[in-house]
């Protein structure tokens, strides 16, 4: 089945994806889900919330979310949109759908003058190979999570 991408208000993310969020949210199973959508909703007012979401049909099949930041803090000159999550449901999950996904937040975040967009990957995965493969990727930093015991 086609797959269609367009701009999702985080209301809608909020309402139409709860199973999204949670099947993304076991996937990964890092942590516990635990969203603060009144942060998503200032900055949605703000003009600075991207978030898009793909459909198969009626049923929202994958979402992308991220921020923009029109200036940071050590390099004044660089605007750029982050990626907070990306995530398509197994069943849906293909080249096709991921790159209208993509595709969709960085045309957005062009539009907002943002010069690059960070996406994260978890390491090893198949997203980070994909973005290891592609030439219009670079890797220029890799995270790394401590554990701060209390």
């Amino acid at each position: 089945m086609d797959v269609r991408v367009d701009r999702l208000r985080c209301c809608d993310l909020q309402e139409q994806g709860e199973a999204l969020l949670e099947a993304n949210g076991q996937e990964t199973g890092h942590r516990e889900l635990d969203i603060d959508w009144s942060v998503y909703s200032l900055a949605e007012a703000a003009h600075k919330l991207l978030v898009f979401g793909a459909w198969a049909g009626e049923e929202l099949v994958g979402y992308v979310a991220g921020f923009f930041v029109d200036k940071h803090i050590q390099h004044q000159s660089w605007c750029y949109a982050q990626v907070d999550v990306f995530y398509v449901d197994p069943d849906h999950r293909n080249a096709a759908t991921c790159e209208q996904l993509m595709s969709a937040f960085s045309r957005a975040a062009r539009s907002l003058t943002a010069t690059s967009v960070l996406w994260g990957a978890k390491a090893g995965s198949a997203f980070e190979r994909v973005l290891d493969s592609k030439d219009r990727f670079t890797k220029f930093e890799v995270f790394y999570e401590e554990q701060i015991e209390w």
